[in-house]
C-alpha cells in the first residue's frame, strides 16, 4: 500500500520534472537577455524593516545608559570608553 502510494508520487515527479527544468531554463534566460524587464518585478518580496524610533531621554537618563555601556566594553584599557561628565 506505502510502496503504491510512493511509485505514485514518484511517477509524477519523474513526469513533471522536466516541465520543471524548461521553466527554469526560460526564466533564466530571459533574466539574462533583458535584466531590466525581469527586475521590475521582485521575483521574492522581501519584509521591509521597521525604523526604531529613539526615545526622548533625559540627561540623566542618558548619563545611565552610558555608564552601562562603559561597564559592558570594559576591558581593563579606556579603549572603546565613552566620556562621563
Amino acid at each position: 500500500m506505502l510502496s503504491d502510494i510512493i511509485c505514485i508520487i514518484l511517477a509524477i515527479y519523474a513526469i513533471l520534472s522536466p516541465f520543471w527544468l524548461i521553466k527554469a531554463v526560460k526564466f533564466g534566460v530571459s533574466l539574462a537577455n533583458k535584466p531590466e524587464e525581469a527586475a521590475k518585478e521582485p521575483f521574492i518580496a522581501l519584509p521591509k524593516k521597521k525604523k526604531t524610533v529613539e526615545p526622548d531621554l533625559s540627561k540623566e537618563e542618558q548619563k545611565i545608559i552610558d555608564i552601562l555601556a562603559n561597564v559592558d566594553v570594559f576591558d581593563g584599557t579606556s579603549i572603546g570608553q565613552k566620556e562621563i561628565k
